[in-house]
This record gives structure tokens, sequence and C-alpha cells, in this order.
């Protein structure tokens, strides 16, 4: 984890405040700001993914808690100040992404009224159904997207996971990586920024997802039917 660098101006940084970190603000260059359990990450390195027009830019000027724990892209799990893990595998998970942006990003403030900092979590990655992948020989980046973690162009994921056939290199030797360090991005993630792929890994789950917003629909279209 990077030591905290509190900035006076963001040590009780109200929600609403915290809404105007979005990338668009007048700060120059414009500022990107999100939090996870009332702490404030400083993200603007990543300003391709988090900023307008990036896959990521739902996250900008949010608490993103609930979101990371459950792997969800709703605007309706942004903001969940109340939330915490109600799972052994949610609490697995927040624990993984606080660890990743921790060590690429400075905590720079904290949210007002939000304690959730200080409840203690529990790391568990075997709850992550992480799979072993071997590692091979560094290769260019081929003009891949900045990843919003570490604001490099490394990997696949723009969330810093670099799946089977990534680099992964220490001392010259190949190393065998779980996917809780390195492997492949986590659905759905992996659809906004690997479509194809995330198909083929993920198709049951993508199946399900599709049928199932299908119904929802056709329920709408019934219902205003109705109604005439």
């Amino acid at each position: 984890m990077k030591p905290e660098a509190i900035e006076p101006a963001l040590a009780s940084l109200a929600m609403a405040r915290l809404k105007t970190f979005d990338g668009t603000n007048s700060s120059c260059p414009p500022r990107i700001l999100l939090s996870i359990r009332g702490r404030v990450f400083d993200v603007s390195s990543s300003k391709e993914s988090y900023g307008p027009g990036g896959n990521y830019r739902l996250f900008a000027g949010s608490d993103v808690t609930k979101c990371l724990a459950t792997m969800s892209l709703s605007e309706s799990d942004l903001d969940d100040l109340g939330y915490m893990p109600g799972t052994p595998e949610e609490e697995a998970a927040l624990v993984r992404w606080e660890s990743r942006l921790g060590a690429m990003y400075s905590v720079v403030g904290y949210i007002e009224g939000d304690n959730r900092r200080h409840v203690k979590l529990k790391a568990n990655d075997s709850l992550l159904d992480a799979k072993t992948h071997t590692t091979h020989e560094d290769t260019a980046d081929g003009g891949k997207d900045a990843c919003p973690f570490t604001g490099k162009k490394e990997g696949t994921c723009p969330f810093g996971f670099e799946g089977g056939g990534s680099v992964t290199k220490t001392g010259g030797k190949t190393q065998q990586l779980h996917e809780s360090d390195t492997g492949e991005c986590p659905w759905p993630f992996i659809m906004l920024h690997d479509p194809l792929g995330g198909w083929g890994k993920h198709r049951d789950k993508n199946v399900v997802l599709g049928v199932s917003a299908s119904v929802a629909l056709l329920s709408f279209v019934v219902v205003r039917w109705s109604q005439h």
C-alpha cells in the first residue's frame, strides 16, 4: 500500500463535493477521485479510463465500494455508504480491489461521516475462483488502453489483471501466478474492453444475462401495452 497523502481540503470530504471530481472539473488538469469504504483515491493518472469517454467513467466522483465487491456496473450500486460485504466472497473481492488500488494510487482524503475503513476485512483468495497461469516473455503493448489501476499500457484488462498469456517475469525467470494477482479480468468488467474474449470465457453468464434482460424488456412492453 502507498503511504496515505491526506490533503487538508479533502480530509473530511462531503459526497456532494466528491461528485465534482469526475474529470470535468475546472482544475488543470481535471482531477478524478473515487472512494472505497470512505477512503478517497486520486486516480487522475488514469483519465483515459475514468475520465469522460472512458470505459469506467461511471466510477469517477463516486463511492464504488459496492460495485467492486459485487462486480457491478450498475449506477444503482454507486454511493451506497451503508454497504458492507454481505458474503465472504464479496469481502474477499473488496479486499483484493482495495489492495490493488492502494498499491497504485494514494489515498488523499476521507469521506465525511463514512467510518467503514476502520472495519478490518479478511482476505481469502481461495473464494475468488482463482486459476493458475504460466507467464511468458514480454511483448509490445500494441496500443492497448491504459489500465485505470496503474495508468500503464500493460496487460489486457483495464483493471490490471493480465490474463492467460500475459507478461510477468522476476529476475529473468517466468513464474506461475494466481488470478488474484494477475489473472483473468472478472466478469462483467471484461465485457467492456474485450467483449469477444468475455463471451467465449463467460458464455453461460452472458446467456443468462441476455435472457434476463429480454424477459425484463418483454414484461415492460406487456405492462405498457395493457395500460392502453
